[in-house]
């Protein structure tokens, strides 16, 4: 079947199966009974050829006439958290002092939610100099002197010294692209946000968008930097992989970058008035005749001298719940920051979708709370006799201790969706989660919502459920949370404004130790 490029970028902005808001022609939702939304477990593939039959079966089940109905969230979405809503994170107001190395000196440090696990930021400081990124240039300032050390034009040096054939806008987007950085001695590593995987076109140099995947064909997604500022900045190596980043954690020099992708298939969407049958069987059969690698995330890196060098994730390392849609892989990379290059990145997979990570020392997770997803199954062509959808967030963990390539380590589902990162915290080997959990579409309106506190713990490839504290702010939903310790602080709205105060220090027996409710907000 002849590919139609505005088929195909159609469904590449179109992300993941799970998440969405946005309706497909015709005010229409098309959901296949056959896609899953039961418990959540670990299971692996036995084979590549086996992964490929499952990707194909579960893409199969959750395509439909208008391709993938996961509402047109963009892969350009997924960049790094951006620092407004990082900034307006419950309980990220206090300052990190930390005494730079060697020094009795102190420092402010981006306001990160687990001591030690570092977050993107757009200005880093390690006490000796500030760097900054913005408007595609980076900048070193001394602070010592106060003064601008060294700066970067990062558009300028991706694309060869000279703009990139075609119009000036390209050039923005390659200014516009870096979003955050991390700071590791003499190293920065600038994340892309995925703006400019898409109608970049392919440069001599092999700029954003222009890099060829291990197929020869263009790599759709984002480009991640490294820097070296140990004299004036320079880029010592770039790494472009399929799809958009969903989020970072850097732990000493290990940064860990989580990675959100689609599969790549280019269904024909362009007829005029098909029949939706017709359609769906044209999707399916395009499923039918994907190759492996279509659902594979590529990445290429190149080193200072432009060599460039290109793979894809191993079939091997990629892992599944026993329910998937096949519509989207979450890939965690792993990068140290000390060396001169970035390497592969070795990239683990999981089939799944992802809104939300969280990580301190041993642990990261990845979860998927699916909300808009099951509210418009509920509402689906109108039906007003539509059984009430309890939403669900899916929690995936990977074992992150030491430097190493990290280990999929498994899979839970609670009841209910987060409000952000704050809403996860993993303490004395368990992990507790804040959910509100509401069976109606507008949960601030929704009177039968109500919030909860679920404490985990792993067992096998499982995260089990070992304790609860429910019915917290019955019609109403959370507003901010933030775990200390074996205490939790939950404040939720509608009309009043309660504060609860819980002790988690028993996981199996979580309760409330007090509550406040003030009238207004």
């Amino acid at each position: 079947m002849t590919r139609k490029p505005a088929a195909a970028l159609v469904l590449l902005l179109a992300l993941s199966g799970c998440t969405g808001d946005s309706d497909t022609p015709g005010g229409k939702v098309f959901q296949d009974p056959g896609v899953p939304t039961g418990a959540l477990r670990l299971v692996a593939f036995d084979t590549c050829d086996d992964l490929l039959v499952g990707l194909r079966g579960a893409a199969k089940a959750a395509v439909g006439p208008w391709g993938f109905n996961n509402g047109g969230r963009e892969m350009a979405a997924g960049g790094a958290v951006p620092d407004g809503a990082r900034a307006a994170a419950p309980g990220g107001g206090t300052e990190d002092k930390a005494a730079s190395a060697g020094s009795t000196s102190t420092y402010s440090k981006t306001n990160a939610h687990e001591a030690g696990a570092d977050e993107p930021d757009l200005v880093k400081t390690d006490g000796r100099r500030i760097v900054t990124v913005a408007g595609g240039v980076v900048r070193v300032i001394d602070v010592a002197s106060r003064r601008t050390s060294g700066s970067l034009d990062l558009a300028a040096n991706l694309s060869g010294g000279r703009r990139p054939d075609a119009a000036p806008e390209v050039e923005a987007k390659l200014r516009a692209g870096f979003t955050n950085l991390l700071l590791a001695g003499d190293h920065v590593l600038l994340l892309g946000n995925g703006n400019f995987g898409y109608d970049l076109p392919a440069t001599d140099s092999g700029g954003p968008g222009g890099v060829p995947g291990p197929d020869g064909k263009p790599i759709l997604g984002t480009t991640v930097t490294l820097v070296d500022i140990a004299g004036p900045p320079k880029v010592v190596s770039s790494y472009t992989v399929d799809g958009g980043v969903l989020d970072a954690r850097q732990i000493g020099s290990t940064a860990r970058l989580v990675v959100r992708s689609a599969p790549r298939l280019s269904f024909d969407l362009n007829k005029s008035n098909p029949a939706e049958r017709d359609q769906l069987a044209a999707n399916k059969k395009v499923i039918d005749r994907a190759p492996l690698s279509d659902w594979l995330p590529r990445y290429s890196i190149t080193d200072s001298a432009g060599k460039r060098t290109s793979g894809q994730v191993d079939c091997r390392s990629v892992h599944r719940p026993a329910e998937y849609s096949a519509t989207a892989l979450l890939t965690v990379l792993t990068f140290d920051l000390n060396r001169s290059t970035l390497d592969t990145g070795d990239p683990v997979s999981v089939v799944a979708d992802g809104d939300t990570v969280y990580a301190n020392g041993p642990s990261l997770y990845v979860a998927n709370d699916k909300r808009w997803h099951t509210a418009r199954l509920q509402i689906a062509d109108g039906d007003p006799t539509a059984q009430p959808v309890v939403r669900a967030t899916e929690l995936y963990r990977f074992a992150i201790s030491g430097a190493g390539k990290p280990r999929f380590a498994g899979g839970g589902k609670v009841d209910g969706w987060l409000l952000t990162q704050y809403s996860l915290s993993e303490w004395d080997g368990h992990l507790r989660v804040a959910t509100t959990t509401d069976t109606q579409p507008g949960v601030a309106r929704g009177a039968k919502s109500e919030s909860a506190v679920h404490v985990l713990r792993a067992d096998g490839t499982k995260l089990v459920e070992v304790g609860k504290v429910g019915g917290l702010g019955k019609g109403e939903r959370i507003y901010s949370v933030r775990f200390v310790g074996p205490t939790g602080y939950v404040v939720t709205f509608r009309q009043t404004d309660p504060l609860y105060t819980l002790n988690l220090r028993d996981p199996k027996a979580p309760r409330v130790l007090g509550e406040l409710k003030i009238t207004g907000y």
